[in-house]
C-alpha cells in the first residue's frame, strides 16, 4: 500500500527502530521544555491558553524533528485537492442538513475571528503530531496499515479527558484519525489534513454552535435543539456511518493505486 523504504545506492539508510524511538522521545522532551518555558514566562496564563497552549508547545518541538524522519508522502502540501474537498464534504454534509432541520438561532460571535485562527492552529498542531510526525515515525517497510491505526489510537486517547467524553465519541475520534491517516497515505500533506480537521471544528463548533469534543466555543449560530449532547456531534451514529464509508472508500482507492503501481513496475521491468 505504500512505497518501499529500501535505501537507494549512495543514500543514507532510513533510521532504524532505536533511532525512531529516540526522535519520538526527543519530541516529548521538547514539548515538556517548551511548556515549562512558556509557563515560567507567564505565556500560558494568557486568555485562551487552555486551548492554544498545547499547540504552542507542540509545533516548535515536533516540526524540526519531523524532518529527520523519512516519508514516502508529501510533507506540507494538500496532495490531491479534490480528495481533501471530498473528505471534508462527506463528513460535513449530513451535519449541515442536521443543523438546518434542527434550526439555528443567533449566537454570541464575540471573539469569533481570533478563535477561528486558534482552531486552525490547534488542528495543524494535532495533524503535525499524529498524522505527520507519529505516522512517519511508525512507518517502516512492511508496516502496512499499523502506523495509521497506532497514531489514530493515540489521537483518540488524548481526548479521553475532554468534558463529557463517552465511548461513541472516542470511537468516532479514532475513526476520524483513521480517515485522516488514509488521506495522508494517499498523498495529503500537513496543509490538506489541517484544513479537513479545521473545517470540522469550525463548522460544528463555531457555525452550528454544538460542542466540539466537549468544548463550547463562540458561535455565529446556536442550535434551537441539540440532538448530540455534551460531547457534541462526535458522539453521533451519523458520524460513525460517514466515517466508515469514507474510510472504506479511501482504502479501496489506496489498494487500487497500489495495484496500478505494481503493474507499472512489472511493465518497466519487462522492458529493461
Amino acid at each position: 500500500m505504500t512505497p518501499s523504504h529500501d535505501a537507494p545506492v549512495g543514500r543514507t539508510a532510513p533510521p532504524g527502530i532505536p533511532a525512531r524511538i529516540g526522535i519520538v522521545l526527543a519530541a516529548v522532551a521538547g514539548m515538556f521544555v517548551f511548556r515549562s518555558a512558556l509557563r515560567a514566562a507567564g505565556v500560558l496564563d494568557l486568555p485562551g491558553a487552555w486551548l492554544w497552549g498545547t499547540a504552542a508547545c507542540t509545533i516548535p518541538a515536533v516540526l524540526p524533528l519531523w524532518f529527520l524522519l523519512p516519508t514516502p508522502w508529501p510533507r506540507l502540501g494538500s496532495g490531491r485537492p479534490w480528495l481533501v474537498a471530498a473528505a471534508a464534504a462527506l463528513v460535513l454534509f449530513p451535519f449541515g442538513v442536521s443543523a438546518a432541520v434542527c434550526g439555528l438561532g443567533r449566537g454570541d460571535a464575540g471573539g469569533w475571528v481570533p478563535m477561528a485562527f486558534v482552531l486552525l492552529l490547534v488542528a495543524a498542531s494535532e495533524e503535525l503530531q499524529f498524522r505527520c510526525f507519529l505516522l512517519d515515525a511508525f512507518h517502516m517497510k512492511g508496516s502496512g496499515i499499523l502506523p495509521v491505526l497506532a497514531s489514530s489510537a493515540l489521537f483518540a486517547a488524548v481526548h479521553l479527558d475532554n468534558p463529557g467524553s463517552d465511548a461513541p465519541g472516542i470511537a468516532n475520534i479514532l475513526l476520524f484519525g483513521i480517515l485522516l491517516g488514509m488521506l495522508r497515505v494517499l498523498g495529503t500533506g500537513l496543509a490538506g489534513l489541517s484544513l479537513v480537521h479545521w473545517a470540522w471544528n469550525l463548522f460544528t463548533g463555531m457555525v452550528a454552535g454544538w460542542n466540539v469534543s466537549g468544548i463550547e466555543l463562540p458561535s455565529i449560530w446556536e442550535p434551537l435543539s441539540d440532538p448530540f449532547g455534551a460531547f457534541g456531534p462526535e458522539s453521533s451514529p451519523m458520524l460513525t456511518a460517514v466515517l466508515l464509508a469514507g474510510t472504506a472508500g479511501l482504502t479501496i482507492l489506496a489498494r487500487s493505486g497500489s495495484r496500478a503501481a505494481r503493474r507499472r513496475q512489472a511493465a518497466s521491468e519487462e522492458t529493461t
